[in-house]
């Protein structure tokens, strides 16, 4: 029995897939804004998915996840206490990605 459509909107949130608008009728079009793959659900939540829609979804899901994003990472250093940090601006929510203590 094929999914349905909340499942797999479910895994495309998962894989960082957004709800780029709604379509004709019951057309839902998710995108993931780094690779740009999209994928198009047709029906309700409760309805099951199409095995075109199906066949979508998975294809935008395998493309989705090899994707790689380029992100600039500055290191700082600080003498004082002989330690490196890591901090990107394109990573907003992230205050700190490592600190290694240095001998």
């Amino acid at each position: 029995m094929p999914p349905r459509i909340r499942e797999v909107a479910a895994w495309l949130k998962a894989m960082e897939f957004r709800m780029a608008r709604r379509g004709r009728g019951d057309h839902t079009i998710y995108e993931n804004p780094v690779t740009d793959e999209k994928a198009v659900l047709d029906g309700g939540p409760d309805q099951q998915t199409t095995d075109a829609g199906l066949a979508q979804a998975k294809k935008a899901l395998r493309h989705g996840r090899h994707a790689m994003k380029t992100v600039i990472v500055r290191i700082d250093y600080d003498p004082q206490t002989t330690t490196y940090g890591a901090t990107s601006e394109d990573l907003p929510d992230v205050t700190r990605l490592a600190t290694t203590a240095t001998r």
